[in-house]
């Protein structure tokens, strides 16, 4: 993969994520960065040197307290200076969570300047472990549900928390979220049999449902009442539009958002072997996603 990345110029970064708090994958780790960061700073840059990727994305969506954001800081510093110091560099972005809750155990001002993007995870805002159904990724506040947006999100992280607007990548869910027993936006529903989805089962939903746009959050969402009541958000090509169109079009002190981060690219639907939502992205910012090749051994 690595390889056929690069013959292509694309570049691969590493991915350590701990995206839960209350998960085993994130056991131990606010402790091993107060305790360890070098360690695990050389732990990364060799596992780059060694498999050639290109740099290292770090994933921590929950920091919760003021040592975990003193302890991030320091680790962050750290391990930067030690990818800078690659010939060539080597790339270090930050994936995070988008509102105040936990981003203020995040010291964007003192950050910012040892690494290349922040990508902001502005979706899951309504998912199956909220009170009540609404918008996955709402590009705008919509009535009577909630004023978490795109736009909300990207003003948080760019006039309350000073991140760089040119360093600023959005994030857009090629998944959606099924909530049972409602088909109205801003009401409870059955939170243990409402999951997830990728956007390749939810459009072969779509002929059975109704379609419905919301013209204030600039996003669709499903219907559907025949064996239960059901209600899908989720971003199709016209919503991936839009979001490309407000980061196209974004200007903050004169500066342009630096583009868009994608969760994640097995989710998308193919027609005719092309990716619709990877399609909708190209085509807004200038490029054309390639059809999909099929082995004929498979």
């Amino acid at each position: 993969l690595i390889d056929l990345a690069h013959q292509n110029g694309v570049k691969v970064l590493l991915s350590a994520s701990c995206g839960q708090t209350n998960n085993d994958i994130c056991i131990g780790f606010p402790e091993m960065l107060a305790a360890y960061p070098e360690r695990f700073s050389d732990e990364l840059y060799n596992y780059c040197i060694a498999y050639h990727y290109d740099g290292v994305d770090i994933n921590w969506e929950k920091p919760s307290n003021q040592n975990d954001k003193s302890n991030f800081t320091n680790f962050i510093q750290i391990l930067s200076k030690q990818l800078r110091a690659a010939n060539p560099p080597l790339v270090l972005t930050l994936s995070v969570p988008p509102f105040k809750y936990y981003g203020q155990y995040i010291d964007y001002k003192a950050i910012a300047g040892f690494v290349d993007y922040i990508n902001v995870e502005v979706y899951g805002f309504h998912s199956e472990t909220s009170a009540l159904s609404g918008h996955n990724s709402p590009l705008y506040p919509y009535e009577n549900v909630s004023d978490e947006s795109v736009d909300e999100a990207v003003n948080y992280a760019t006039q309350t928390s000073n991140v760089p607007p040119e360093k600023l990548l959005i994030g857009v869910p090629f998944y959606g979220v099924e909530f049972e027993g409602t088909e109205t936006l801003g009401t409870s529903f059955e939170n243990d049999y409402s999951y997830p989805n990728p956007y390749s089962s939810i459009f072969d939903e779509i002929d059975f449902c109704i379609k419905h746009w919301d013209d204030k959050a600039k996003v669709p969402y499903l219907t559907y009442d025949l064996d239960g009541l059901w209600l899908t958000s989720y971003d199709d090509p016209q919503s991936i539009k839009a979001k490309c169109d407000y980061i196209n079009s974004k200007k903050i002190n004169s500066k342009q958002l630096a583009g868009i981060m994608i969760w994640e690219l097995t989710q998308d639907h193919y027609t005719n072997g092309t990716p619709d939502l990877l399609q909708a992205i190209g085509e807004s910012f200038k490029a054309i996603a390639k059809p999909k090749s099929v082995s004929k051994t498979q």
